[in-house]
């Protein structure tokens, strides 16, 4: 039993060293990773109008947040381009600020939205501050 261990344990890294060198002689898989930050996603539409000139092809991509949103709509056949293009004609301050019309609202919204300028939530009657500066309801209806 002694001896049949190491062989089989020589055995086992020779068939993972062949294993190998039969996966390298395969194109390598490129991964696309994408973070977080409204600006940064801008940045993002930059680096893959660079990534599509030099040919490399993409088969994974993820990412967060503002990163997400770019890689989902390069996932889904968007180029750079038709983003760059889609986000220079979008109007992103009106997106941020999250301004519904007054006939959208319920009453109790107006008369709140009329009477005050600034509004922090309470949770278990504690004080919080809001998440963020937008909810994202516009950024949502536009996607």
């Amino acid at each position: 039993m002694r001896k049949v261990l190491p062989t089989l344990f020589l055995l086992l890294i020779g068939c993972l060293l062949t294993a190998q060198e039969a996966d390298s002689l395969k194109t390598p898989k490129v991964g696309l990773v994408l973070s977080g930050g409204g600006a940064k996603g801008l940045a993002h539409i930059g680096a893959l109008k660079v990534i599509e000139e030099s040919g490399v092809r993409i088969d994974y991509i993820g990412g967060t947040s503002m990163g997400a949103i770019i890689g989902a709509l390069y996932a889904s056949g968007f180029s750079a381009n038709q983003l760059d293009s889609l986000f220079r004609t979008t109007d992103l301050t009106a997106l941020i600020q999250d301004n519904l019309p007054r006939d959208a609202k319920t009453f109790y919204e107006k008369e709140a939205s009329e009477r005050y300028a600034l509004t922090l939530p309470f949770n278990d009657f504690k004080l919080s501050f809001p998440q963020g500066l937008s909810s994202g309801q516009n950024i949502y209806n536009a996607l």
